[in-house]
């Protein structure tokens, strides 16, 4: 391990911390209680809305920074306090939007905590059903964007785009030439999340730092998907997960167990614990 001076453990949610059933297990959740005991901060640094995140934070007990939407929005994880927001511009979602649109995938957005579909599909479907999350379908997103009133908008965290994996490239690469106010980042190899330039899960690694007062060569992240990729370049010392993108694995200080094996729980250990 680079640094045995862990201040600071950052900890991606799904196919990370979270099991298939998208749960944390008891494993996990015991081996975090340990952690803390020896005075390490716990963070969650997460893609998925606040309102998809808080029940974990809460299953925690950590009323500490929860990052949300790779780095558009931090609060507090019990009390809801915003610490940091930073949602796109509305010009730049319905540019974006247009553009996303013409490459014929499914264009979705996360506005003020409510997730709006272009169409139905499975992935609204999960939200409403599975998150237990606001939906909304209200066909082209351009479109809609286009009709609100500015004013009245709720602050558009995210836009997410899901396509074959084969065209993805192409469209992530169309995106950053044309548009350069945003961050692209893929999170999947069939999503792209776009949001404000300079937001992602490495700003978020800055920012978590800054606010406790420490240097990010003291943090350890874990994560398992190409937007981990970010923080995994930030911080002293990275952990993918067993399951994890070959990207991600490439990219990492260490491969570890997979999500089902509590992958988490070993990595803890393994640097962490078994160290004291």
């Amino acid at each position: 391990m680079k640094n045995n001076n862990t201040r600071l453990v950052a900890i991606d949610l799904d196919d990370t911390l979270l099991n298939h059933k998208k749960e944390i297990s008891p494993v996990n959740l015991r081996t975090l209680h340990k952690v803390r005991e020896l005075g390490i901060q716990i963070s969650l640094v997460t893609g998925r809305m606040y309102a998809a995140t808080t029940r974990f934070a809460e299953m925690l007990g950590i009323d500490v920074p929860v990052v949300t939407y790779q780095g558009g929005l931090i609060r507090t994880g019990l009390t809801h306090r915003t610490l940091f927001e930073a949602p796109l511009s509305p010009m730049d979602s319905i540019v974006t939007c247009k553009l996303l649109e013409l490459h014929g995938g499914m264009v979705n957005a996360a506005v003020d905590d409510i997730f709006i579909a272009d169409s139905e599909s499975v992935i609204a479907d999960r939200y409403r059903n599975f998150h237990r999350m606001p939906v909304q379908v209200v066909g082209p997103l351009s479109r809609w964007l286009e009709t609100q009133a500015m004013s009245a908008l709720g602050p558009i965290y995210k836009l997410i785009y899901q396509d074959d994996e084969a065209r993805i490239t192409e469209v992530m690469q169309n995106l950053t030439n044309d548009i350069a106010t945003i961050q692209v980042t893929r999170s999947y190899p069939h999503i792209l999340e776009i949001g404000p330039k300079g937001i992602h899960k490495g700003f978020a690694i800055h920012w978590l730092a800054e606010y406790y007062g420490i240097q990010t060569k003291d943090v350890m992240v874990i994560g398992d998907g190409g937007n981990d990729i970010d923080m995994f370049q930030v911080a002293g010392f990275s952990v993918c997960m067993g399951n994890g993108q070959d990207l991600a694995k490439q990219s990492a200080d260490f491969v570890g167990k997979s999500n089902e094996d509590d992958g988490v729980a070993d990595a803890l250990n393994r640097f962490i614990l078994q160290k004291e």
